[in-house]
């Protein structure tokens, strides 16, 4: 199986540009490279758990908004402010899909705070770059 993606076109594929290629086709829409781009925290979490092997691929489910409801305070009879942490072990032991992680509005897990997660709190259309890791909380 390694041999055969290895020597397939695909993978030998540059990302570099090539002087002829860029000349024919500066904007790449025939794919004759793929162009290099950044993997936001969610994917970069998912290929680390599919690497691993650790991945689990389960679709749907309500795992973690009984998660999310077992943590929280109860105060009267429909009323439960949640109190997680963002360092909670939940979130190191969850290994669904990012797109199935439990988030708390006020507070962005250390899993992805770690490779600059989205603000759970705001909303934007385009997320911004960094090459600066995040503050450390002491």
């Amino acid at each position: 199986m390694h041999r055969l993606m290895l020597l397939s076109s695909t993978y030998q594929m540059a990302s570099t540009p090539g002087d002829a290629g860029q000349k024919l086709d500066p904007d790449i829409r025939l794919l004759w490279r793929m162009p290099r781009h950044r993997l936001d925290a969610e994917q970069l979490r998912d290929a680390i758990l599919a690497v691993s092997g650790g991945l689990d691929r389960t679709v749907g489910g309500n795992a973690a908004s009984e998660f999310l409801y077992s943590r929280a305070e109860g105060i009267g009879a429909d009323i439960r402010p949640n109190r997680l942490r963002a360092d909670d072990p939940f979130y190191n032991e969850f290994t669904r899909r990012s797109l199935y992680l439990p988030l708390v509005r006020n507070v962005m897990p250390d899993v992805l705070a770690l490779f600059d997660g989205a603000d759970p709190n705001g909303v934007t259309a385009v997320r911004n770059d960094t090459t600066v890791p995040p503050p450390v909380a002491t």
